[in-house]
């Protein structure tokens, strides 16, 4: 059955002048998505709340009433311990008395700028190994392949943990590590689409005309693949947003006194018995921003999905 948001559109090629038909996505196909998306209220909730987690992210300097980093003389309580919550510090603070609340803000950034950076890069990678794996062959694809399978079957904590202790943490250096560990999924999903689509008659014809792999590939196969790397991509920010922090609480992730969620828990471990706020907030953070995504990308999988009806 063809996808309800795909319709056959007759072009011409400029550089052959040869007329074929193609599918092409069209707008009366994404408003019938978005209607099965909003048809839902889990999805909406999703949606709402990866759009305030995001808008945290967003305008964390306006939103942190302090500097993440600001160690406060009122800070900490007269036995040295953090404050609990109230007065002025909505969350308390933490043990060298910074603000938590201001914190989490930033922390909000800090997560969402990798996880959505690490997400880029995966997708790129994935796609372009997937997408010649897929096409170009028995011998590429088997090449392809067998490195995707070796990749994998090393532990992905284990493969960020070497790569991490290998180069200086920093945020950039995360990006990368973490990108890096997440395409192999993503890759085999884009070679069985390609691998279905390289099948159908307008990518026939489009070789028929002899145009060349590159520009197939570009404007033929890959438009096609959009809906699954968006809904696999959103998906995958959540566990990217796990990931990044438990690598802060091994302490090879986001290193003080960078604001991350997963350094503030692991800070926050050692008070946990007298100051539970310290870890119960992080975590309420955690928690809001992957029920998101993953709210999210179940609704996205649903409303692209070709077997749903408009």
């Amino acid at each position: 059955m063809a996808h309800p948001a795909t319709s056959a559109l007759l072009i011409q090629d400029g550089d052959n002048g040869v007329d074929y038909e193609r599918p092409l996505r069209s707008q009366a196909g994404w408003s019938g998505a978005w209607r099965r998306y909003r048809a839902h209220t889990l999805p909406l909730v999703g949606l709402v709340l990866t759009l305030l987690v995001l808008g945290v992210a967003v305008f964390a300097p306006l939103l942190a009433p302090d500097n993440p980093i600001t160690q406060f003389p009122n800070g900490l309580s007269a036995e040295g311990g953090p404050r609990p919550p109230g007065g002025q510090f909505l969350l308390g603070t933490d043990s060298l008395g910074r603000d938590l609340l201001s914190r989490l803000i930033w922390g909000a950034r800090t997560s969402m700028e990798i996880a959505i950076l690490a997400n880029l890069m995966s997708a790129v990678i994935a796609v372009t190994l997937g997408a010649c794996a897929g096409y170009m062959g028995r011998r590429v694809d088997m090449l392809l392949m067998r490195l995707t399978d070796l990749l994998m079957a090393i532990p992905a904590m284990l493969l960020a943990a070497f790569l991490a202790a290998v180069f200086q943490p920093s945020i950039g250096i995360i990006v990368i590590v973490v990108g890096f560990v997440n395409w192999f999924y993503l890759a085999r999903i884009v070679r069985a689409e390609v691998m279905a689509l390289r099948q159908r008659e307008f990518v026939d014809a489009a070789r028929a005309i002899g145009l060349p792999t590159w520009r197939i590939l570009a404007r033929h196969i890959l438009p096609q693949l959009w809906g699954s790397v968006i809904v696999y991509s959103t998906l995958n920010v959540a566990t990217t947003v796990l990931f990044v922090a438990a690598l802060s609480y091994v302490g090879i992730g986001v290193q003080p006194p960078t604001a991350d969620w997963g350094n503030i828990i692991a800070e926050g471990n050692t008070y946990l018995s007298v100051a539970p706020w310290l870890v119960i907030f992080p975590g309420i953070a955690l928690g809001i921003s992957v029920l998101g995504f993953n709210l999210l990308g179940d609704g996205l999988r649903d409303a692209l999905d070709p077997r749903q009806k408009v």
